[in-house]
This record gives C-alpha cells, structure tokens and sequence, in this order.
C-alpha cells in the first residue's frame, strides 16, 4: 500500500469517526524460502506491528493475512515466468491438493478474523503446529 493513500485514509477516518476502516495485509510469518524474499516478509510483519500501534485511539483497524495455498492460477503464472520453481504438480492448471482451500473459504476465514478484531488472520488452522515450532526456537533462547 502507497504510504500516501494509507495517510488520505487515516485522515478521512479521523474526519468522519462514524467511518470506520480496516487494513488488511498479507504475509508470512514462517518459511523456508529463499533469503530476502523472507526479509522483506520479516519487514512486512515489523511495519504493520508498528503501525497497529499507531492505529490506537483511531477507528482504523489492522490484521496480517496469514495466508496458507489456496486455489489459483498464481502458481501456474509463476511455472511461466520461473520455470522449475513451482514444486507440485500444475498440469490440472488450478493448484489443488488437500492444503489448497477455495478462494471462498479463504474469504469467509478473513472476513470472520476481521469482524473479531484480530490482528493475525490465519487461513489455514492447520499450520499452527509449524508456527508454534518456529515461535518455541526463539522462546528457547530465553532458557
């Protein structure tokens, strides 16, 4: 989101408090990909933490889509541009599999998320054992 249109934004909410807003914004806050593409994730999750705090006392919300694979055409796109990145099967043309949700219920899940106020929607329930892995690394550092 341009800086710009997030200010016009929290500017027209503060001038209208009946007018309520919520930003949502997609990342990950796990994975095991490449370097910098986990970097500017990591940078991604650090913005909105602080800007979710800086949203306190306004009537603009913020939640990070924590996004499990969901039924596209993205994958397929990226076998195009990227040959030989892709790592599942493509060849029904629509990514599918047991982890792959519809765009619906991706949706339904969000919507809910936004409606109770979470700062983190998760997607996909079932990714939680890997988080609480990759949190419980850190946590041991405090031993």
């Amino acid at each position: 989101m341009e800086l710009a249109v997030l200010y016009k934004l929290l500017w027209m909410c503060e001038d209208d408090p009946k007018l309520p807003a919520w930003i949502t914004h997609t990342t990950i806050p796990f994975s095991h990909l490449q370097t910098l593409y986990m970097a500017s994730k990591s940078a991604q999750i650090g913005f909105c933490n602080g800007l979710r705090v800086e949203l306190e006392g306004t009537n603009v919300g913020l939640s990070v889509i924590v996004p499990g694979p969901v039924q596209s055409k993205l994958r397929d796109k990226s076998e195009i541009t990227r040959p030989g990145a892709v790592k599942i099967d493509i060849s029904a043309g629509l990514s599918t599999g047991p982890a792959f949700i519809s765009p619906e219920d991706a949706a339904e899940r969000i919507m809910e998320g936004v409606a109770l106020g979470r700062p983190y929607i998760a997607t996909h329930p079932g990714d939680k054992p890997l988080v609480r892995a990759m949190q419980d690394l850190v946590l041991q550092a405090f031993d």
